[in-house]
């Protein structure tokens, strides 16, 4: 069975890139890192949207997929290089540290993946 979370976060007025291009790098340049991180922790997947409202907020969403039973979502490694260096980047970006989790209403996973 899996678990999942889906969070979000106020975007800091201007970051938007800066967010848009840290998760490219770790989709991308860093995968080795990111994969290394995403298996020592635990989790089978990540997923980052970001909303932008016109003359509003812009919020960072994250969904995170996991095989725990005990349905607290996993931490990860904070040996890793690039755990320290994410976690600079949200501090940058988001607004405070505040992160809103949204009600989980159903979570449907193919038996066969």
């Amino acid at each position: 069975m899996t678990e999942v979370q889906l969070a979000r976060c106020e975007v800091r007025s201007g970051k938007e890139d800066r967010i848009r291009d840290w998760y490219e790098t770790l989709a991308n340049d860093r995968f080795s890192e990111t994969a290394a991180s995403l298996v020592s922790e635990g989790t089978l997947t990540e997923s980052a949207f970001l909303q932008q409202n016109e003359g509003g907020a812009s919020y960072l969403y994250v969904l995170m997929e996991w095989t725990d039973s005990d349905d607290a979502p996993p931490s990860a490694d904070e040996t890793l290089a690039i755990v320290e260096e994410h976690h600079d980047v949200l501090a940058e970006t988001l607004v405070g540290e505040d992160w809103e989790e949204l009600e989980p209403l159903g979570h449907m996973v193919n038996p066969e993946r």
